[in-house]
């Protein structure tokens, strides 16, 4: 562009001349409105990997299994328990 007008090269960029000048606004005005959209959807909607979806899990089982040792660490039969096993509870749970 030079002095705010077009070239013909830029002007091909944005416009087919086989087609009239109205189809040419419509379908640039519809793909600005796509866009928007699409960026306003990418806002709220977060899209996660697989490796990302594994590591969700992986810290979700973690997470239960660290509150099932802290309930039997804390538990007053867990005093029952062979003193060995309620160290290497009291590790999993400083760890």
């Amino acid at each position: 562009m030079t002095d705010g007008l077009c070239t013909d090269d830029t002007a091909r960029d944005y416009f087919d001349f086989n087609v009239p000048l109205a189809a040419n606004i419509s379908n640039t005005m519809e793909l600005e409105t796509i866009n928007k959209l699409y960026l306003e959807l990418s806002q709220i909607a977060t899209a996660k990997t697989k490796s990302e979806l594994l590591l969700d899990d992986v810290s979700k089982s973690n997470f239960r299994r660290m509150a099932l040792l802290t309930d039997i660490f804390n538990c007053d039969i867990a005093e029952q328990l062979p003193v060995e096993i309620k160290n290497r509870i009291a590790k999993e749970i400083d760890a």
